[in-house]
């Protein structure tokens, strides 16, 4: 699957899974079944999430390893509302390519931001 299909795919399962709203206070068990769904679209790479007012989570090998989770690349997408491509200096992936992305409401604020590992920029080298 390309990457924007599925960053899309992503995007529809955001609007439908399982009608959970997103919203900039939602708690790190809010975030749970989304953030692990995503985990096995993107075959188990680690995959990390908050809302805009309360850490979220970080799950890694199908298990939820940190409640009480935020890191600087989530922080940066949540104050600038894009998608950033990078390699972390500090945090848990600190070394390690990733792509976060908001989530955005009806009004296009973010009030959430989700994160894997970049998958394309390992493969690509």
């Amino acid at each position: 699957m390309r990457e924007r299909e599925a960053m899309l795919k992503i995007h529809q399962i955001i609007h439908s899974y399982l009608g959970l709203p997103f919203h900039e206070d939602m708690s790190s068990y809010d975030m749970i079944p989304f953030a692990l769904a995503v985990h096995e679209i993107v075959n188990r790479y680690p995959v990390t999430m908050r809302s805009r007012n309360r850490r979220g989570v970080r799950i890694e090998d199908g298990k939820v390893v940190d409640n009480d989770y935020t890191g600087p690349v989530l922080e940066e997408v949540l104050r600038t509302n894009r998608v950033i491509r990078t390699v972390p200096e500090s945090g848990a992936y600190r070394g390690t390519p990733v792509v976060v992305a908001p989530i955005r409401n009806e009004k296009g604020e973010a009030v959430a931001a989700i994160g894997v590992v970049d998958l394309g920029k390992i493969l690509r080298g």
